[in-house]
């Protein structure tokens, strides 16, 4: 293998979906793969706050060298995900009340906005994309698979964003995403979400603008109160984890 975090070994990866996807089956920097893979851990529980992240333990399971997973933590760490502990070395990070407080009152304001733009300019296309994300949210509820719930979940609000058509929007949410992600895993009310979903698609549909940014808010403010009446016991989101990763010993 190559060691400039671009080249690819395939193997299978702890934690990755039934569909078989590994690590370097994707034809994008393997940076970026480890990345993603970890913010979807760290973002649905599987990677609890204050957990190390040991460089060689993780590029043993992901199946690459450690350059990639070096060139990974570091972008997570811009991203607020995982931060330096002296004398601990790289551990994922813990959202406080007050961050998410904050994060919230920022979130609430952009995407009420973003919803209210969607219901102006959504495409049939558009529709048919949120559709998509909310069936299959549902599908993955009724199997009981909450990663995937909370990965489609995710999916909804951010195409959301991208349907808005301003990407002064999108540039604002950009940086909030992974703490987005973070909150929507954490929230642990998906059968509400899944219903306040078919009604923000359904005021889109109906191009009702002013109805979609009135349900956007409720869903915001609920989803506010569910992270405070949950406070830090939102922190340990109930998931398998392998062995190795629930360790993280060397």
């Amino acid at each position: 293998m190559q060691s400039n975090g671009t080249s690819a070994h395939q193997t299978n990866v702890p934690g990755m979906p039934a569909r078989g996807r590994t690590i370097g089956d994707n034809y994008y920097p393997l940076r970026d793969q480890v990345r993603d893979e970890l913010r979807s851990q760290i973002s649905d529980g599987r990677i609890l706050p204050g957990q190390r992240l040991i460089e060689r333990v993780l590029a043993e399971e992901f199946g690459v060298s450690r350059i990639p997973v070096r060139e990974a933590l570091r972008g997570l760490e811009s991203e607020g995900l995982v931060k330096m502990v002296p004398r601990r070395g790289m551990i994922a990070a813990e959202l406080s009340q007050s961050d998410i407080s904050q994060l919230y009152q920022v979130r609430s304001v952009l995407e009420v906005l973003g919803f209210g733009l969607a219901a102006e300019s959504a495409t049939k296309s558009d529709i048919a994309s949120l559709a998509g994300s909310l069936k299959a949210a549902r599908d993955a509820f009724e199997h009981g698979d909450s990663r995937e719930v909370v990965r489609q979940n995710a999916e909804f609000h951010e195409t959301v964003a991208k349907i808005a058509g301003n990407p002064f929007l999108s540039k604002a949410l950009e940086p909030l995403t992974s703490g987005i992600r973070w909150m929507i895993g954490h929230g642990q009310k998906h059968e509400q979400d899944l219903a306040e979903h078919a009604a923000l698609l359904a005021a889109i549909e109906g191009r009702d603008a002013q109805l979609a940014a009135e349900l956007a808010w409720t869903h915001m403010e609920g989803s506010r109160q569910t992270q405070s009446d949950l406070g830090t016991s939102s922190r340990s989101f109930p998931v398998h984890r392998s062995s190795k990763s629930e360790t993280g010993k060397p």
